[in-house]
This record gives C-alpha cells, sequence and structure tokens, in this order.
C-alpha cells in the first residue's frame, strides 16, 4: 500500500496521493497491491503504464518550467526598464529638485530598486518551479475546460 495517513474514524485518507492524478492507483505496486508496497509513496512502478504516465508527467514539468522561465526573463527585462528610466530621471535637474535629491542619491536608489526587483523575481520565480514539480498541470491551463452535460429532451 502507497504511503499515506489513514483516518479510521472517518475512514478517509488525511492526505492526497503526492502522484496522482498522473500516475493510476496501483501503478506503484505494479499492479500488485497485496505484494508490493511503497513506503515514501513516491515510487513510479516499472509497468508500461508506469512508465507512461511518469513520461507525462516529466513533459508536463517541463513545459511548464519553459513557461515560467520564460516569464521570468520577460519580468527581469521589465525590472532593467524601469532601472533605465529611473537612470534617465537622475540626470534631469528638475526631476532631481522635485525629488529633493542628489543625482548620487537619486543613482543609488535606482540601484537599489533595481536589486530589490529582481530579488522579488527570484523569489516568484523559485515559488513557480516548485509549483511546476507540485502541480504542473494547474501552471499549463490555469482555467481547464469544464464538461457541460446537457440534459436529454
Amino acid at each position: 500500500m502507497r504511503a499515506g495517513i489513514l483516518r479510521p474514524s472517518l475512514t478517509k485518507w488525511q492526505v492526497v496521493d503526492p502522484l496522482w492524478p498522473y500516475q493510476s492507483a496501483y501503478c506503484y505496486a505494479d499492479a500488485s497491491p497485496q505484494t508490493h508496497v511503497d513506503p515514501s509513496g513516491m515510487h513510479w512502478g516499472t509497468g508500461l503504464l508506469c512508465v507512461d504516465s511518469h513520461q507525462r508527467y516529466l513533459k508536463m514539468v517541463n513545459e511548464c518550467i519553459a513557461l515560467v522561465n520564460s516569464e521570468f526573463k520577460k519580468e527581469l527585462k521589465n525590472c532593467n526598464t524601469i532601472y533605465e528610466g529611473e537612470i534617465t530621471s537622475c540626470s534631469d535637474p528638475k526631476i532631481l529638485k522635485d525629488l529633493g535629491e542628489t543625482e548620487e542619491e537619486c543613482l543609488r536608489n535606482a540601484e537599489s530598486n533595481l536589486v530589490s526587483c529582481g530579488a522579488t523575481q527570484r523569489t516568484n520565480h523559485q515559488k513557480l518551479l516548485d509549483k511546476c514539480w507540485s502541480n504542473p498541470e494547474s501552471m499549463l491551463d490555469p482555467h481547464p475546460r469544464r464538461k457541460v452535460r446537457h440534459a436529454k429532451r
């Protein structure tokens, strides 16, 4: 049996299978749950069905990572565009007067803002990469199509 926390009083599992829905229920045991166990809950199994499930999962993870990396590059470019605008503003005496800063202070603040923007983007990037591994399907299709059942007339 796959690892999990069973709550006998409710006769329900308290945690969701970490590989669900990417793998069929008995893949970990190669379709023989009476003779095989999976204490970690993370074994993929070696049967053909299991390997196919694993390959589909890895393909989704790779697509998700490519999407997240592409968005990350766009966000870093946006940080640089903002920085360049701030640097340009630092050379304008009228803007410096309105800000009440010297040119050096303005440049330091612009650099600090760039570092902060980059750090924020890296943190967000890592969170999204983690989500790619845990639930790539939700990252690739945030609005899954629902099946609509039509009433018989």
